[in-house]
């Protein structure tokens, strides 16, 4: 968790739903993703809401695990 993504750092989502033929795109921060669904639900139009968040976890030990353990843990706990 909290690992810096392209999305964060260089990628513009929005640049990308435009670029994918979205005509509804709405950038928000976080605290106004409310007002910004509710003016996409109003508009009835597909909409593409990129809703912008501060990084910041809880600090946490970084987790050692082999990220192909992780899957293949993962995968048989829900293997049912």
């Amino acid at each position: 968790g909290d690992q810096p993504t392209y999305a964060g750092k260089k990628t513009s989502l929005s640049a990308v739903a435009t670029a994918c033929g979205c005509e509804n795109v709405i950038e928000c921060q976080d605290k106004d993703t409310g007002a910004a669904l509710q003016k996409a639900i109003d508009s009835k139009k597909m909409t593409i809401i990129v809703s912008k968040c501060d990084s910041g976890n809880i600090k946490l030990p970084v987790i050692t695990m082999d990220p192909v353990v992780i899957r293949d843990r993962f995968m048989k706990s829900v293997k049912a």
